[in-house]
C-alpha cells in the first residue's frame, strides 16, 4: 500500500501549473493517484483533499490556508504578472482588472511562504529538464520509499498532450490532465504587443511597478535589450562618474541605469509633451539630472514630430520620430503630428567645456542626424540604434547600419561593436558593418582616445556567451524537428493503417452494396406479388362484403318466423364489437393469462398519469402500474389541482412515486406534456387516472420493444371495465392497419407505448389544443414522421366506462369535431359518415373474424371445462 500522501500544484494563472501537474501524474503514475481541480469556494473539493487516503495530486489557482496546513508537498509556481494579465485576456476575454491582480499577489505571498519550492515560469520553460528532476527530488525527499516512474520520453509524452489538444477550441478537459483547448496558443510576445494588449501589459507595469522590480522583471522599455544595458553597464564602469547625454529619454529607463551606475551627469532630451510631463516629476528632486524639452538633430530650430499610434489610434511610448517613415502594419506615424523645437548637439553645448562619456542615441530613424549634428563633439562611447526593413514594427529606416559606421570610422572611431537580431538570433560582433533584412540592434562607436583592451575581454565573452546561445538554439530546434520527425512517422504509420482498413472496410461496402442491389431486386419483384394479391384480396372483401349484406337480408327475412328471442341473440352475435362500449352485464374481471416474460434487457421505461377529480379510482390505477414490479420504472403522476381527496391518495403512495405535482392546468392535454417534462426514459407511455394496466402488461410490452427495435409505437388489446372493476367488453384487435387510422383511431390509449426517439422526432409534446382526440393526433404525427407500429395480440389494459369519464360525456359535443379536424387534416376533406363506414369496413371484417374466432375458442374451452 502506497503511504497518505497530499501534493497541492497551485500557482498564478499561466504559470505552467498544469504542465508541473502533469509531471507530478507522470512520476506517480505507477501509483493509484487520485486527482483532484479545486476551484475558489469549492468546499467539497478542499474537503476531499483534505481527508483524501492514499496519494492525492490537486491543481488550484488561489490560496487556502487550509489547503496549505494540509499538504505533504506544496509545489508553487509564477510569471512576470504583465503577461499574466495579457495571457489571461487572450484566452478568457478578461480585462484588466487591478482587483484581480492583487488577488494573484496576495495569494504568491502566502503560498511563497509556505511552498516547498516556488517555480519561475520564465526559468522552468526554458529548461524542462532540470525543473522535472527537482520535482521528482522533492518527491522522493517527502516520501523516499515511494516508487516513481522511470521514462526517458516522459517529457514527450507530457508535451503530446498539449500538442493534441492545441486545435481544440472545448474548454472540456479530464481531470487526470487537465489541458484545456489551444492551451498554449495564448502566450505574448512582449516585444510585439499593440493595441488593448500592450494597454494591458505597461497598465500593469505601471500598477505593480514593485513587484516587478522585487521579483527581477525588467520594464517593458528595457525589454528586448538586456544585452545592450549590460554593455552599458560595463562601459559605465571605465568611467568615474560618467557625463551621460541620453537622446530619446521616452519612460528614463536608461538615465535610471547610468544614475545606478554613478553617472556624474545626465543630460536627456524628450520632445513628447507625455513623456516630457512624467520626466519632469520623475527627476524634479534629482541634482543629477536635466531634461530638456528638444529633438535633437542635424539643425536647430522647429520641426514636424511625427507621434506613433497603433491602429486603433492609440498614442504609443515608442516610435516617435522627426523622420517621415511612413506606416508599418501596427504603426501609424502619419495621423498625428506636432511641432517640436529642434537643436543640433553643437549649438547645445556651444561654449561649454565638458567632455562627453557616453552618447545614448534612440530617434527612431533620425540617428544618424543627430551624429551630423556634432559638429567637433566627439562623445568618448557613442550607442544608436539601427534596423533594415521590420514591416511589422518599425517600417523602413532612412540609413543603414553601413551608414552609421561610415561616419563613424571617418571621425575617430575605429571599433565598433554591434548587438544584432533578427527573429530569435541573438549575436555580439565587432567592426561587422553590414545588415540584412529583419536586422535591428545597437551600435556601440568607441573612440580612438579609448583603451579598447580595457573591455575587449568582456565583449569577447559576451559574444562567446551569445554564440553558445545560438547554438543552444539551434540545437533545440534540431531536438525538436527530430522529436516531431517520430511523432509525424508513428502518426504517418497510424495513417496508413487506417488507410488499408478504410480499402478494406470499402472494399467490404462494395460487395453489401451489391448484396443489398440484388436483395432489393428480390424485394421489388416481392413487392410486385404483394401488390397484385392485395388487389386481389380488396376484390374479395368486396365481394364478401356484398355476401354479408345479401345474406344478413335473407336472414333477416327469415327471422320473421323465428321468435324474438333468437333474433336479438344474432343480432348481438353479428354486431362488430370495436367501438362498442357496453357489451354485456358486468362479471367478474378475469384477466386473461399473459405469458411469463422474461427480460432480456430493462430499458428506463416513463409513465405519466394525468388527473383531475379521481379520488375514486386512482389508487386503483397507482396499483395497477406499481404492482407491475419492473425494475426500471419511472412513474410521475400530474393533478389538476383536485379538490375530492385525490391528493390525500397521492400523498399517501408519494414514497412509491417518481414524483408527483398537484397545481392548476388548463386541461388533460397539458397535464401530459408537464409530467413528461420530469421524466427521461426511453419508452413512455401515459395511463389515465380511471384506467388501468393489466398484470404483466409491461414485461410483455418492453421484450415487444427488445425483440423488435425496427419498431417505434406498440399497443394491444383492451377490456372494458365499469365503476366497480366488473367486465363489461373487449375488444380484440386484427393486425395493424396503416390505411385504416386516417379514418379511425381504434387503437386502446391506455395499451399504447412509444420510444422517446419517435416522440422527440413528432415534435416531443402533446397538442394542448385537443381535449378528445389528443392520442389519435399524436398516433397521426407518429405515422407522418416514418413510425413503424406493432400489434401485441393480448390484453394489456383495461378502459374504466363510468357516468362521468370525459370520453363518454364530452364525446357528441368535441370528441367529434376534433376527429373531424384530424380526418380532413390528413385526408384532405371532410368525409361522410358512408364514406367513413366503406374505407373502415375491411378493418373491421378483419376484427369481426378475430373476435368471433376468440368467442367461439373461449366457449369451446368453457364447454370443455
Amino acid at each position: 500500500m502506497p503511504p497518505d500522501l497530499k501534493i497541492i500544484i497551485c500557482g498564478m494563472p499561466r504559470s505552467m501549473t498544469t504542465w508541473i501537474f502533469n509531471v507530478a501524474a507522470e512520476l506517480l503514475s505507477d501509483n493509484d493517484v487520485q486527482t483532484l481541480w479545486i476551484a475558489p469556494d469549492d468546499q467539497d473539493a478542499e474537503g476531499a483533499f483534505t481527508t483524501s487516503k492514499g496519494i492525492c495530486l490537486a491543481k488550484c489557482h488561489h490560496y487556502s490556508k487550509t489547503l496549505a496546513e494540509h499538504a505533504d508537498l506544496t509545489i508553487y509556481s509564477f510569471r512576470d504578472i504583465r503577461t499574466v494579465a495579457v495571457s489571461c485576456y487572450r484566452k478568457f476575454d478578461l480585462h484588466y482588472s487591478s482587483d484581480e491582480i492583487t488577488s494573484w499577489l496576495d495569494a504568491h505571498k502566502q503560498w511563497t511562504s509556505s511552498a516547498d519550492i516556488s517555480i519561475r515560469y520564465e526559468i522552468a520553460n526554458s529548461n524542462k529538464e532540470s525543473t522535472l528532476v527537482e520535482i521528482k527530488e522533492l518527491i522522493n525527499n517527502i516520501s523516499p520509499h515511494l516508487q516513481l516512474h522511470e521514462d526517458e520520453l516522459m517529457l514527450h509524452k507530457i508535451d503530446k498532450k498539449f500538442t493534441c489538444k492545441q486545435t481544440s477550441e472545448s474548454n472540456s478537459y479530464s481531470p487526470k490532465d487537465m489541458v484545456l483547448g489551444q492551451h498554449r496558443t495564448f502566450q505574448p510576445d512582449p516585444a510585439h504587443l499593440s493595441g488593448i494588449e500592450k494597454q494591458i501589459y505597461q497598465q500593469t507595469q505601471e500598477d505593480f511597478s514593485t513587484w516587478l522590480q522585487q521579483n527581477g522583471y525588467i520594464t517593458m522599455d528595457e525589454y528586448g535589450q538586456e544585452i545592450e544595458y549590460n554593455i552599458a553597464r560595463e562601459f559605465f564602469s571605465q568611467f568615474k562618474q560618467p557625463y551621460v547625454v541620453d537622446i530619446g529619454v521616452e519612460r528614463g529607463s536608461f538615465i535610471d541605469l547610468a544614475i545606478k551606475s554613478g553617472a556624474g551627469k545626465v543630460d536627456g532630451f524628450e520632445p513628447l509633451p507625455r513623456h516630457l510631463d512624467n520626466l519632469r516629476k520623475k527627476y524634479e528632486a534629482s541634482n543629477v539630472v536635466s531634461i530638456n524639452p528638444y529633438a535633437v538633430s542635424n539643425e536647430t530650430g522647429s520641426a514636424q514630430f511625427h507621434v506613433a499610434t497603433d491602429n486603433d489610434g492609440n498614442e504609443l511610448d515608442y516610435h516617435h520620430t522627426l523622420s517621415d517613415l511612413g506606416d508599418s502594419s501596427t504603426v501609424n506615424r502619419g495621423n498625428t503630428i506636432v511641432e517640436v523645437k529642434t537643436c543640433t548637439l553643437k549649438d547645445f553645448f556651444s561654449g561649454k567645456p565638458e567632455q562627453i562619456d557616453f552618447l545614448k542615441i534612440d530617434t527612431d530613424g533620425h540617428d544618424l542626424n543627430v551624429l551630423h549634428g556634432l559638429g567637433s563633439l566627439r562623445p568618448t562611447i557613442i550607442m544608436a540604434e539601427y534596423w533594415n526593413d521590420l514591416p511589422e514594427t518599425s517600417g523602413a529606416n532612412s540609413y543603414t547600419l553601413e551608414d552609421l559606421v561610415i561616419w563613424a570610422e571617418s571621425n575617430g572611431y575605429p571599433e565598433s561593436v554591434i548587438v544584432r537580431r533578427n527573429g530569435s538570433i541573438e549575436v555580439i560582433e565587432r567592426n561587422m558593418p553590414w545588415s540584412i533584412s529583419g536586422d535591428w540592434g545597437n551600435v556601440f562607436f568607441v573612440h580612438q582616445r579609448f583603451d579598447f583592451n580595457n573591455i575587449k575581454t568582456f565583449i569577447n565573452e559576451q559574444s562567446k556567451k551569445s554564440y553558445q546561445s545560438i547554438c543552444s538554439h539551434v540545437n533545440q530546434l534540431i531536438a525538436g524537428l527530430e522529436e516531431k520527425e517520430a511523432v509525424i512517422q508513428e502518426q504517418l504509420k497510424e495513417l496508413q493503417t487506417k488507410e488499408s482498413v478504410i480499402q478494406e472496410q470499402k472494399t467490404a461496402l462494395l460487395g453489401k452494396q451489391a448484396v443489398i442491389q440484388e436483395q432489393l431486386k428480390e424485394l421489388q419483384t416481392k413487392e410486385s406479388v404483394i401488390q397484385e394479391q392485395k388487389t386481389v384480396l380488396l376484390e374479395k372483401q368486396a365481394v364478401a362484403y356484398e355476401l354479408s349484406k345479401s345474406i344478413c337480408r335473407q336472414l333477416i327475412h327469415r327471422c320473421k318466423i323465428i321468435p324474438i328471442y333468437f333474433k336479438l341473440k344474432f343480432n348481438r352475435l353479428a354486431r362488430p364489437r370495436l367501438g362498442w362500449l357496453r357489451q354485456y352485464s358486468p362479471r367478474p374481471l378475469k384477466t386473461p393469462p399473459n405469458d411469463k416474460v422474461v427480460l432480456t434487457h430493462s430499458p428506463k421505461l416513463s409513465i405519466v398519469t394525468p388527473s383531475y377529480g379521481q379520488a375514486n379510482f386512482i389508487e386503483r390505477t397507482i396499483n395497477s402500474v406499481l404492482n407491475q414490479e419492473y425494475p426500471n420504472l419511472e412513474y410521475f403522476i400530474q393533478d389538476g389541482g383536485s379538490t375530492d381527496g385525490t391528493v390525500e391518495v397521492l400523498k399517501k403512495n408519494g414514497h412509491l412515486l417518481t414524483g408527483w405535482k398537484s397545481e392548476p392546468d388548463n386541461g388533460q392535454s397539458q397535464a401530459i406534456n408537464r409530467g413528461f417534462l420530469n421524466t427521461s426514459g426511453e419508452i413512455m407511455a401515459w395511463l389515465n387516472s380511471d384506467d388501468l394496466l393489466l398484470p404483466g402488461a409491461i414485461n410483455t410490452v418492453i421484450e415487444y420493444f427488445n425483440q423488435h427495435p425496427h419498431i417505434d409505437v406498440v399497443y394491444g388489446n383492451r377490456l372494458m371495465i365499469d365503476d366497480d372493476d366488473m367486465e363489461i367488453g373487449r375488444w380484440i384487435l386484427p393486425d395493424h392497419c396503416e390505411k385504416t387510422l386516417a379514418w379511425a383511431d381504434y387503437i386502446p390509449q391506455e395499451t399504447l407505448f412509444w420510444r422517446r426517439s419517435i416522440w422527440e422526432k413528432a415534435g416531443g409534446k402533446i397538442d394542448e389544443s385537443f381535449q378528445f382526440a389528443m392520442d389519435w393526433d399524436l398516433l397521426m404525427r407518429f405515422y407522418n414522421v416514418g413510425a413503424t407500429f406493432g400489434h401485441i395480440p393480448q390484453f394489456l389494459g383495461a378502459f374504466r366506462v363510468h357516468s362521468q369519464q370525459k370520453t363518454s360525456a364530452e364525446m357528441d359535443k368535441i370528441g367529434l369535431e376534433e376527429m373531424n379536424i384530424i380526418r380532413t387534416r390528413e385526408l384532405g376533406y371532410t368525409p361522410t359518415i358512408k364514406n367513413i363506414r366503406k374505407s373502415i369496413f375491411p378493418f373491421m371484417l378483419r376484427h369481426f373474424i378475430v373476435d368471433l374466432k376468440f368467442r367461439i375458442k373461449q366457449r369451446y374451452s368453457a364447454a370443455r371445462s
